[in-house]
Formats: C-alpha cells, structure tokens, sequence
C-alpha cells in the first residue's frame, strides 16, 4: 500500500487481560503464533514505524524487533494512557492506533480514516455498523497535553468522549463486523483458531 502520510504506529498491548483470566493478550498463541503477530501483519505494512505500547513482558515484545515503550503514567488508566506514551515518542506528527487483539482488522484502516478525516480533527476513529472502536484511531500530536490533563485531573478512561470533546469524530467502515472483532475471552480464542486462511 502507498502510505500517503507519515505516520507512526502504536500497538496496544499494555491491557490487563482481565476477561482473559489476566493473561497478556498480545502473547497468547494463535495457529502457534504470539496474537500480537497476526496483527502486526496487517498493521505493520500501514506505517512508517512500529512502537509497542506495554506495561509488562517487556522482553517477550522486544523479541519482535520493533520499539517497545511503557505508560509515562503509572497505575493503567486504559488505552488512552498507551496512546499518550505514543503521542510521546513518535517522531511523526500522527499515530495510528491499533489494539494487540484484533487479528483481522482491514490492510487499508489506516488510510481509509485519513482519507476521510473532515475539518481538520486531530483525531478520527474506526465505527462498524455495530459499534465504535475508538482504539483504531488516528490522533495528532497536539492532543498530548489535552489527554495527559485529562487523565490527571479527570481519571476518565472513555476515549470516545475524550475523542470527541476535542474535536473528533468516527469514521463509518462498511467492512464485515469481523474484521474488527476483539478476541477477549478463550471462547474467543477458540472461536479464531476454527477459522481457516483468514490471513
């Protein structure tokens, strides 16, 4: 794909896996590969750069070669402390956004959101006819300072609401519900490891 900006990628994986019995997701072996692999397939080839955002297993995710960074916030306030640790050491002017549990997601989200980014907003996210999935999501530079007071002084963790109260909005994906499906639970697990040729 012809990447028509620049732009620094940041994988979520620093989740508690809770509805995982507190497994790191990233890490839990799907066709006998790491599930933040098959990710990374798709969304690799969308950026510039890779950095993986985590709170644990540091040198499980270092084995994959790519810039491995922490929450510069302690005690997990959610995916949008990931994206501020991204914000904070990209070197590009935006991030692309994408969680460590979503193996199928599109080869051209990425540019499909730019593409259709209005007015400016410094952040857009990815909405399928079921739901929001504010984790898929393009965010600027500028909102560093924005997220960082919000998570201090707010402790809020919705993302669509930070989203939106600074400027963004969603973008309306016709794609099957399955490219943006979460694997949460080891029903879910189980449910990915039946499919087959999905990558």
């Amino acid at each position: 794909m012809k990447k028509i900006k620049h732009f620094t990628g940041v994988l979520l994986a620093g989740g508690l896996g809770n509805r995982m019995q507190g497994s790191d997701k990233g890490l839990i072996l799907l066709h006998g590969k790491p599930l933040y692999l098959h990710v990374l397939h798709r969304f690799a080839p969308q950026v510039n750069q890779i950095l993986i955002s985590v709170n644990r297993n540091i040198k499980e995710y270092q084995k994959s070669g790519y810039q491995v960074i922490t929450d510069s916030i302690i005690n997990y306030l959610g995916p949008l402390a990931g994206i501020l640790s991204g914000l904070q050491y990209s070197k590009t002017e935006w991030i692309a956004c994408c969680t460590c549990d979503t193996p199928r997601i599109p080869f051209n989200y990425v540019e499909n959101l730019w593409l259709h980014r209005l007015h400016n907003a410094p952040a857009v996210w990815v909405k399928s006819f079921k739901k929001d999935h504010p984790t898929l999501a393009l965010v600027n530079r500028k909102l560093i300072d924005p997220i960082e007071n919000w998570l201090i002084n707010n402790k809020k963790r919705c993302l669509i609401q930070f989203f939106s109260e600074n400027g963004g909005h969603a973008v309306k994906f016709n794609e099957s519900e399955s490219f943006f499906q979460n694997i949460n639970t080891l029903k879910d697990l189980k449910n990915e490891e039946m499919q087959i040729n999905i990558y």
